[in-house]
């Protein structure tokens, strides 16, 4: 068992000797629908009837070449033209979002926010940077890198509904790389944070605040976890990855945590 913490805070975790790998996903709530797409094209085309409840969960199939496609569409790239709050309807999909390689081996695969030029003068310049967010609960990145470029993630649990059903970011065999770390995780529910294979969470250089009690699990013979440019380097509270909960509990078995 190693685990290495540098810049990213643990306050009040528990290491579990031994313990059952939990189930991502939000077991608290029944899944019902997928919606499935390719990872390639705008959040406005995957925003329609077959995103509405009840349909709760979306998988982005990342099968694509980068060379796949034309420009701007190309390769896993989804243009995202609008902000995504996940219980506001046709947006009902993106509560569990997952991209995926679907056996096609480790793919690339980014979303970024835009709005269409008005004047664009050529397919490079059809579509120009702004800031979006994507509010989703469940976030699974299966053997795929993910770079979420200018768009901020919120973890988040919608209503008043008690208990609060889980939230969670699931790591299998991928990386996920952010300009801005998430925006917001829910106090009100517990964040489950599992990785397995060789998987990074890179580039979340700003302070971050987990109020959420949070379960870490990083599982399976030979698989890391590393924390790559999270955090200040010198590891300062003003500038780190802060799980600010008492009830965290973390199980690094077999496997390593590092930055």
């Amino acid at each position: 068992m190693t685990t290495r913490t540098a810049s990213v805070l643990l306050k009040s975790w528990r290491a579990l000797a031994t313990a059952t790998v939990l189930a991502l996903g939000g077991a608290s709530v029944a899944q019902a629908d997928t919606n499935i797409r390719n990872a390639w094209g705008t959040n406005t085309q995957i925003n329609n009837s077959n995103c509405n409840s009840p349909y709760n969960a979306l998988q982005l199939n990342a099968t694509g070449l980068p060379t796949d496609g034309t420009p701007p569409l190309n390769g896993n790239s989804i243009e995202a033209m609008s902000d995504v709050t996940y219980w506001y309807p046709y947006n009902n999909c993106w509560e569990s979002t997952t991209w995926t390689s679907n056996g096609t081996g480790r793919k690339a695969a980014k979303v970024s926010g835009v709005y269409m030029n008005p004047n664009p003068t050529s397919l490079a310049d059809f579509y120009l940077p702004t800031d979006r967010f994507i509010k989703l609960r469940n976030l699974t990145i299966d053997n795929v890198d993910l770079d979420y470029d200018n768009t901020d993630l919120w973890f988040f649990t919608s209503g008043a509904v008690s208990p609060a059903p889980d939230m969670s970011l699931t790591l299998t065999n991928g990386s996920i790389t952010g300009f801005n770390p998430p925006h917001a995780f829910d106090s009100r529910a517990n964040f489950k944070l599992n990785a397995t294979g060789d998987s990074g969470i890179r580039n979340w250089m700003q302070k971050i605040r987990v109020g959420s009690a949070t379960t870490m699990n990083v599982t399976g013979a030979g698989s890391k976890l590393t924390f790559y440019r999270v955090g200040d380097t010198s590891g300062s509270y003003l500038n780190s990855l802060y799980f600010n909960s008492t009830n965290n509990t973390a199980l690094i078995d077999g496997a390593t945590c590092q930055q």
